[in-house]
């Protein structure tokens, strides 16, 4: 297909039209009677073989009665040791000889657990090997006593190497995300895990793992049909044996709830000072020129922050300024800027991000700022889509059954490559501020400051609140 065919509106429900190489790949979708749905992209790339994942919904925010704090991420340590047709200590046997060794290949976020792998060829009987590996973790898991204590001490020591990370973290997103998912983020920190009998864990397994929440994405040098053919058979007899839990929809970002500063001052925090605007996550537009076009003008506005940063501080340390949009990932839109400079002072920091808070509401983005933006965003697309070959196989694969799962579009660097060229002539400063007011300013800011130097007093957080009062807007 030709690159002009990009212009075709497909709901985001159905094909996934990629690009590559300013050609468009369609990526076949379907699903299976039970619920099952499946998205391959047939691709040629230096890879050997295939990166397949499977997806399955329902993460910590699933986690909801008592005592299940922390059970899904166990779930997925499980999978590992042993199920109904493959022993404890079998798994690399069986494995490994079809795909490359990694340190892990299996992640739990929020929303779903992961399991993925590469393989070394893509023959048919080796992508078979593992969507049999799948479907043992997807139905057939065991719990037997001994593989529940081994995994459990697992767990919990990496709940321990993490535990002041996660409870830093789970004061900034219940700081800025009051009323949706990620304010559950302490979840990780329960002491459920190391209570939970087998009985517990076992049937939140049997509620979580359906057919109609997971998804099986293939990505590599493949034909469509033949693996349509592996996954029916494979996958199509799953009957679930509990009961589904539908995801919830009582989500709601609490906006009167996030106040406008909040301080990590542990021995062991990070230094660092963030700057944020939490609003209502956007619809996922039904039309895919209209999703393109907020894709680019997040994009913009990413460059436009990044510079203006930059130009009031021209010492600022570029590896040290992070800035990201995210709708609706976790159940809300978060602006967020994070500034971290450990030779400097947090005082610094927030003097930094509040003349930049104040800037933005006062006069927004310059004429020359949009339009440097514009030229760094094509830059910045030019080099993406000639690196999209190291893309790895696996990789293109969890983004497609993330996708998938949550029903959004999906772009290649080189499809906004040329969606930009089309509309970036005709965009103009005026365009960009509205989005700036509209999509960013408009939300609630947050001010967070983490930083160890605070950690001897009382009361950290009125000490920066005295810092932070003195840089009012003029």
């Amino acid at each position: 297909m030709a690159s002009e065919d990009v212009q075709s509106e497909l709901s985001p429900h159905g094909t996934l039209p990629l690009v590559g190489s300013y050609e468009v790949i369609d990526a076949r979708t379907g699903e299976l009677p039970n619920g099952l749905r499946y998205v391959i992209l047939p691709r040629k790339s230096s890879e050997p073989g295939i990166g397949i994942e499977m997806y399955v919904e329902g993460g910590f925010i699933a986690e909801r009665r008592p005592g299940e704090r922390g059970l899904v991420h166990f779930i997925e340590h499980m999978a590992f040791d042993g199920t109904t047709n493959i022993p404890p200590g079998q798994l690399l046997e069986i494995g490994m000889p079809v795909s490359f060794p990694a340190p892990s290949a299996g992640a739990t976020d929020w929303r779903g657990s992961r399991y993925y792998f590469s393989s070394r060829t893509s023959k048919v009987k080796d992508i078979d090997t593992l969507l049999f590996i799948l479907r043992e973790f997807a139905s057939e898991q065991t719990f037997l006593p001994e593989a529940i204590e081994r995994q459990r001490a697992d767990v919990l020591r990496e709940m321990d190497e993490k535990r002041i990370g996660n409870h830093i973290y789970a004061d900034l997103v219940a700081a800025v995300g009051p009323g949706t998912p990620t304010d559950l983020i302490d979840a990780q920190n329960s002491q459920d895990v190391a209570n939970a009998p087998i009985e517990v864990i076992e049937a939140l397994y049997r509620d979580l793992y359906h057919p109609v929440s997971t998804v099986i994405s293939v990505v590599g040098d493949v034909d469509p049909d033949a693996v349509i053919a592996l996954i029916e058979d494979r996958f199509g007899d799953w009957r679930p044996e509990g009961t589904r839990r539908e995801p919830s929809s009582e989500w709601e970002l609490e906006a009167d709830k996030i106040s406008n500063l909040s301080v990590a001052a542990e021995p062991r925090s990070r230094i660092g000072t963030a700057l944020s605007w939490s609003l209502p996550s956007s619809d996922t537009p039904l039309r895919r020129l209209v999703a393109l076009d907020a894709a680019l003008m997040d994009m913009l506005a990413v460059e436009a922050l990044s510079a203006r940063l930059e130009a009031q501080d021209p010492d600022t340390d570029k590896s040290n300024l992070r800035v990201s949009i995210d709708d609706g990932t976790n159940g809300y839109r978060l602006v967020l800027i994070v500034l971290v400079q450990p030779e400097r002072d947090w005082v610094a920091s927030v003097s930094n991000l509040s003349e930049l808070a104040c800037s933005l509401h006062s006069r927004g983005f310059s004429p020359d700022e949009w339009r440097t933006a514009k030229a760094s965003t094509l830059a910045s697309l030019h080099d993406r889509a000639r690196a999209v070959g190291s893309v790895t196989n696996v990789a293109l694969a969890g983004q497609l059954a993330n996708a998938h799962s949550r029903g959004i579009w999906v772009f290649s660097p080189s499809e906004l490559l040329f969606h930009a060229t089309k509309i970036f002539p005709d965009l103009d400063e005026s365009r960009g501020n509205a989005w700036l007011r509209d999509r960013i300013i408009s939300g609630v800011q947050h001010l967070r400051v983490e930083t160890p130097a605070l950690s001897a007093y009382e009361h950290p957080t009125e000490i920066v609140r005295k810092e932070f009062g003195s840089q009012s807007c003029e």
